[in-house]
């Protein structure tokens, strides 16, 4: 049992690895680690002789784990400096030990969320960000030594020293006494023994006085779930109507911004708004100039005059030869500066107008289909994969919705099929996905693909899952994790396509039914049962290179 609660394993022994380490030592522990290469040099001169011992391999391989004493070490600290070996080796881990304390080093919170969920007895963060804790206790002052969240409640760790005027002081008697359903008490020591003896070893009865140091733990937000409780009805009516206002000005956000991404707008929206700056600053600066150089004008006679110098019209108001004795030279040319700047914006508008209507053109003519709400196929990454898998259902005429993450994905593709750009949340939530039948993700990004595939399955337990993965490893360990999923290996996918293309080209060039080509396929290597003429079987062999399948022919004299 001393074993089982003492062995630590640590995996990585960058400079967090090794300053892990050497904290666990501080508490009397043993621990294992495991590195793919020996560090030339150590943080801590006297590392290696603090480690139980030192393996030296990957950490995702289950062999190396096991050899490392996997099932009976407390925890397992993974904290190498590439996020996808984490969480791969987090996946093995838990394969191998189903009970064992998970940390691990990554700064994907959504991804660490979804597998706390999903593994259980899980923490990850990013050690950059973890000192963010310490920032705020130490802005929070002495007393507080530490808070945390446990069952949807927030607690906090305080260190009180008691005073005279300390209210405890005049209200309780007796230690036991402080406690109550939001405060307990965790140790408590008087002045001449500051030595803290551990938790829970203080005396009910001990008189309290000033002087006396508590430490206690203490729930911090049930005070603002008893003070919501106690609203009066009025004023639970006026923050539900606020809510109300609250959500729908965030939708109304939402649909500008919507708007805002449209490509049309896009392009001409930083052009517009130059143009529009630039020409409000004219319009104030010319009508202040003719109201102050005329003072018989008004300041409307001033902006009309403007206005019609932006709008090129010099020459209906300096339009003679001869020279205006009453205006200054440097007003006059001022007025031609606004017909020439006028006529340059405006040419520039027409300009942006026109270019992003011809390259929306395609956009404003098709309309895609809408998005279906139940028993549909939700297509995640529209690569070369994806298009061509949204393509197949399509030709069967499967109800699907596909959603890319590149905002600059050209809309032209796949016309008929409805389409979703946007962020990962936001696109999952328009897919309709907790109603969907199915879901195939095919990013080129397996950290990705893995954060999908846990929203999935917190989102719709019961789909079918299928997830490309493009090396063996990360993805391939959710089958033994995630339920009703299959993993569609880069190397198997080759193969797919090589016997559904090969038997197409045996069929079409033989005559021979569809079904027996395909059959043929599965069961290579095979010798075709029909005959060929030469060159009509040199066509066969030509067709089938293309698909990468090798095949010879023999000759019916020989056999």
């Amino acid at each position: 049992m001393f074993q089982e609660i003492t062995l630590f394993l640590v995996c990585g022994l960058g400079s967090l690895g090794q300053h892990c380490v050497m904290a666990l030592k501080k508490f009397g522990v043993r621990v294992i680690a495991i590195e793919q290469t020996i560090p030339k040099t150590w943080d801590f001169p006297e590392f290696p002789q603090q480690l139980e011992e030192l393996i030296i391999g990957d950490c995702r391989q289950i062999e190396i784990l096991e050899r490392a004493r996997l099932q009976k070490c407390r925890s397992v600290l993974i904290v190498t400096s590439d996020e996808e070996v984490n969480a791969q080796t987090a996946l093995t881990v838990r394969e191998i030990n189903s009970q064992i304390r998970l940390v691990v080093r990554s700064g994907q919170e959504n991804l660490n969320q979804l597998l706390n969920q999903q593994l259980g007895n899980f923490f990850a963060d990013e050690p950059t960000q973890l000192t963010a804790a310490a920032f705020a206790l130490a802005g929070l002052g002495d007393e507080t030594i530490g808070f945390f969240t446990l069952n949807n409640h927030r607690l906090q760790v305080v260190k009180h020293l008691v005073k005279s005027d300390d209210p405890w002081f005049y209200r309780s008697d007796k230690l036991h006494e402080l406690n109550n359903k939001k405060r307990h008490i965790l140790a408590h020591f008087s002045e001449p023994s500051l030595n803290f003896q551990g938790f829970n070893q203080w005396e009910a009865n001990t008189q309290l006085k000033p002087g006396d140091t508590l430490i206690y733990v203490e729930l911090v937000e049930e005070f603002f779930q008893g003070l919501s409780s106690s609203l009066s009805k009025s004023r639970k009516q006026r923050h539900q109507w606020k809510d109300k206002l609250k959500k729908f000005i965030n939708r109304f956000k939402l649909e500008l911004w919507q708007l805002g991404s449209f490509s049309l707008l896009r392009q001409v929206r930083t052009v517009i708004l130059v143009c529009t700056i630039l020409v409000l600053l004219l319009l104030i600066i010319g009508t202040f100039l003719f109201n102050s150089y005329y003072p018989e004008t008004t300041l409307l006679s001033g902006f009309y005059a403007t206005v019609i110098l932006l709008l090129g019209g010099y020459a209906d108001l300096f339009g003679d030869f001869q020279p205006v004795s009453s205006m200054p030279p440097w007003l006059q040319f001022f007025a031609l500066s606004l017909t020439i700047i006028g006529t340059v914006f405006v040419g520039v508008l027409y300009a942006a107008l026109t270019e992003a209507l011809l390259s929306a053109k395609f956009q404003l003519l098709r309309t895609r289909p809408p998005i279906p709400q139940k028993d549909h196929l939700v297509i995640v990454g529209l690569g070369k994969v994806g298009q061509r898998v949204a393509s197949y259902l399509n030709e069967i005429k499967q109800p699907q919705v596909a959603i890319t993450f590149n905002p600059d994905f050209d809309r032209t593709i796949l016309p008929n099929i409805p389409l979703i750009i946007g962020n990962l949340k936001e696109s999952l939530t328009q897919a309709h996905l907790s109603t969907a039948k199915s879901i195939i993700i095919t990013t080129d990004n397996e950290m990705l693909n893995l954060e999908i595939a846990l929203m999935t399955r917190l989102i719709n337990p019961d789909s079918r899952l299928v997830i490309g993965a493009y090396r063996k490893g990360l993805s391939e360990r959710l089958t033994l994790l995630l339920k009703n999923t299959q993993v569609i290996s880069s190397y198997s996918v080759p193969n797919q396509d090589a016997a559904f293309d090969g038997s197409n080209a045996i069929s079409r060039i033989s005559g021979c039914n569809l079904a027996l080509a395909r059959s043929l396929m599965k069961s290579f290597p095979k010798t075709l049962p029909m005959p060929f003429y030469q060159h009509q079987a040199q066509y066969l062999l030509r067709e089938l290179s293309k698909f990468l399948i090798k095949a010879e022919l023999i000759d019916l004299f020989d056999h």
